[in-house]
């Protein structure tokens, strides 16, 4: 029960999540670049932010699914793991995507990347770092012993 509701709702969850935080770091620049721009630039740069997020969910939909059928089945749950698989799906899709210029190149390269590498980061926050961990074996409390430090440790009498 507990691995069909982490499947059914703790993964895409997660991957929603990580999504809109790639989504984020397209916005935090822009809104920086802004200054203090008026409620309807506003609304249209976290408009942007929100259509950044779902263009960059369905792009990295297929291998995203790959990375965690591997971890579900290998039991990989390191935040090394994530973070550089989100930041190479980034530069993926980057590289992948439209000639932009080498204007904008210096702009779009790193940000994609570094949107990845957050994107992975949420990932693992929210779903990855449990991955493949079975949960403790339950004791009762019969067998529950009272913890001793080992006799170096304890105080003299």
């Amino acid at each position: 029960m507990r691995a069909l509701l982490r499947i059914l709702v703790v993964i895409p969850l997660a991957y929603v999540a990580a999504c809109l935080a790639a989504g984020l770091v397209f916005v935090v620049p822009l809104l920086m670049a802004a200054g203090d721009p008026d409620f309807a630039m506003e609304g249209f740069i976290v408009g942007f932010g929100f259509v950044m997020a779902a263009y960059g969910g369905m792009i990295a939909a297929a291998p995203t699914l790959v990375a965690v059928l591997l971890a579900e089945t290998f039991g990989w749950r390191s935040f090394l793991f994530w973070t550089l698989f989100g930041g190479a799906i980034g530069l993926a899709v980057s590289l992948a995507g439209p000639d932009v210029g080498m204007g904008a190149a210096g702009f779009i390269l790193p940000t994609h990347a570094v949107a990845g590498c957050v994107g992975g980061a949420i990932y693992w926050l929210i779903a990855g770092r449990n991955r493949g961990r079975s949960p403790p074996p339950l004791r009762r409390s019969s067998e529950v012993t009272r913890f001793q430090l080992p006799r170096r440790f304890r105080a003299v009498s």
